[in-house]
């Protein structure tokens, strides 16, 4: 219920954001066109709650009461942006947007059922692991609003926190969402819906994780999301660029940490065998490591430079032997590793982001380059940086993940060595080789 739900609302607002977007965002005094019209947003939207339904019903065994609770979570999660709607509409619009919102999901449900999936498969879904994924696709859609503001200069849109304009937060009418004004609130709004559902995540982790080491990593995310909001807040009464820089290498950081407990969440990690170990693992953890350290301090110099316009040359050449390792780190997992799918898969994609996030640096430089100066932010400079900065984030969080996969591998390959064998904890052993220990002891 929580994953479906979470995963719904993130859906949502993420087709919002992108739906009220400015189109000329120069403009920031006035509203201006938006990218999607209203009526394409609406059954956008509409689609997107029948989806999430559509996966509760055919993913499920839930009755229909547990499918209307559901729907119902839907709504109240989204009436944090609804609630800025009270004085363009009737009070009752907030308990009919409810009703609304729950009987869609629920016609999705059972739209669902009508493909529902054998009892044995849907018994094996690992919805920890969704309701993760939930929290990272979340966090990844935030780093794409905190660029956009970057690119606008529109961290000081709104001037207080955490009120916003002497409004509660989550009461700032919609129709005062323009320009600038839209970057910043909506960015503030989705760092909420990021936040509780961390928290969400953490919560749920303590009491239904049995890994300890796990539980506490959790608790270590909700703790850098919490930092994370106050240094955002600080950013904007302190006016500090320093914050800024810190607030921005900070949530990748936090993606990273996301994406890794994503991992230790996965089917693929708990099921892993002894026998998928390598000796090579030793190797592409150094190579990992390196290249980790290499990439937060690409990080931040980038960040230096879309603060502060200082460093540029450091990361030039610092992002060029980064590039190199990383390229030999993913080709490495991907070709020598076929028989771990999870570390084989995903050394394809670190090759694969590598190259992409070249080309968008290239593309930044150039497009920057062709900015005039005093010239308010175009569209294409901003998209272009933005992407670039969270493909950054996402090179960050692909290589930590494969790094503790590598970790996860090493650690496995010594544990099962025959001078360590004996010493091997039980969570590492087959029942097969457990037995054929036990009878040649």
């Amino acid at each position: 219920m929580l994953a479906v739900a979470f995963g719904t609302t993130v859906a949502m607002w993420g087709i919002g954001y992108l739906g009220r977007m400015p189109v000329e965002p120069s403009s920031f005094a006035g509203g201006g066109r938006v990218l999607i019209p209203s009526a394409v947003l609406f059954f956008a939207l509409a689609f997107a709650l029948l989806a999430g339904g559509f996966v509760f019903g055919r993913c499920t065994l839930r009755r229909a009461g547990a499918t209307l609770g559901t729907g119902v979570l839907i709504a109240a999660l989204n009436l944090l942006i609804l609630l800025s709607l009270r004085e363009q509409t009737p009070l009752a619009f907030i308990p009919g947007s409810v009703a609304v919102i729950a009987l869609v999901f629920t016609a999705g449900a059972g739209l669902g059922r009508l493909l529902r999936l054998p009892a044995e498969a849907a018994a094996t879904l690992n919805w920890r692991a969704a309701l993760s994924s939930v929290a990272v696709a979340a966090t990844l859609l935030l780093l794409l609003a905190g660029g956009v503001v970057t690119g606008f200069q529109a961290g000081l849109a709104v001037p207080d926190w955490p009120s916003s304009f002497g409004h509660n937060m989550f009461l700032f009418p919609l129709a005062h969402m323009t320009g600038g004004i839209f970057f910043e609130h909506a960015h503030r709004l989705l760092g909420s819906l990021v936040g509780l559902t961390t928290l969400v995540l953490a919560v749920v982790l303590q009491r239904v994780e049995p890994r300890r080491w796990v539980r506490v990593l959790a608790l270590g995310a909700l703790g850098i999301v919490i930092v994370q909001g106050t240094l955002g807040g600080l950013r904007v009464t302190q006016i500090d660029i320093a914050l800024a820089i810190t607030h921005g290498v900070l949530a990748q950081v936090f993606f990273s940490t996301l994406v890794s407990l994503r991992v230790f969440l996965s089917t693929a990690w708990r099921e892993l065998r002894p026998e998928a170990a390598s000796p090579r693992s030793a190797l592409d953890l150094r190579l990992l490591s390196v290249a980790v350290a290499l990439l937060l301090a690409q990080i931040l110099l980038g960040a230096l430079q879309r603060h502060v316009a200082r460093g540029l040359h450091f990361h030039l050449m610092l992002g060029v032997a980064t590039a190199l390792l990383v390229v030999v780190a993913g080709m490495r997992s991907w070709a020598l590793y076929e028989d771990v799918r999870p570390v084989s898969r995903m050394g394809a994609w670190l090759a694969g982001l590598v190259m992409l996030q070249l080309i968008l640096g290239v593309a930044s430089y150039v497009v920057v380059g062709m900015e005039q100066r005093g010239a308010a932010p175009s569209w294409p400079m901003v998209a272009v940086t933005t992407l670039h900065q969270t493909m950054g984030a996402a090179l960050l969080a692909c290589s930590t993940a494969l790094l503790v996969w590598h970790h996860r591998l090493a650690g496995v390959h010594a544990e099962v060595s025959p001078d360590r064998a004996q010493r091997s904890p039980p969570w590492t052993r087959t029942p097969r080789a457990g037995a054929a220990r036990a009878r040649s002891e």
